[in-house]
């Protein structure tokens, strides 16, 4: 297996797609300072800090998705910040790395310019289904970023 090291120019596009999607993510996080984008923040915020205070055996947390659960609480526990508070932080930076791996997997997998990658991302981040599903599906959110990524592992001829 054949691993590919990033060059200054990809790694620059790389995070020029990163900045660009947290950027346009963070406007409506700005524009309502005091209260949540999206409808499902105030579940995963109310849900996180009870993850493991509910669940009374492992195989139950396995039931469901947890994962997104499982990085808030540990944030949670970090920081100690409220958890309306850290999800208007997050949700931005998830969005972000959503995009970058959405470059990386037409870089890897598709084997597109630079250019050429970062303009779908852009395209990409200014789609409405797209910033849609940052404001309420974080979990679908954290799983897409996670697939794009394995393809681009999985796929990827470079």
């Amino acid at each position: 297996m054949h691993l590919h090291i990033l060059d200054k120019k990809d790694l620059f596009y790389g995070l020029l797609s990163f900045a660009l999607a947290t950027g346009i993510r963070a406007i409506p996080e700005f524009l309502s300072p005091k209260y949540p984008v999206g409808y499902d923040i105030v579940m995963y915020a109310y849900q996180a800090p009870r993850l493991l205070c509910d669940v009374k055996v492992v195989p139950e947390l396995l039931k469901g998705a947890p994962l997104l659960y499982l990085l808030i609480r540990m944030l949670l526990m970090v920081s100690e910040l409220n958890p309306l508070f850290l999800f208007k932080i997050i949700s931005p930076i998830m969005y972000g790395f959503l995009l970058l791996s959405f470059y990386t997997f037409l870089r890897r997998t598709l084997g597109w310019r630079e250019s050429r990658s970062l303009l779908c991302t852009i395209i990409c981040a200014l789609q409405v289904p797209a910033l849609r599903l940052s404001w309420d599906l974080l979990r679908n959110e954290l799983g897409l970023t996670m697939f794009f990524l394995y393809m681009a592992v999985v796929t990827g001829y470079r």
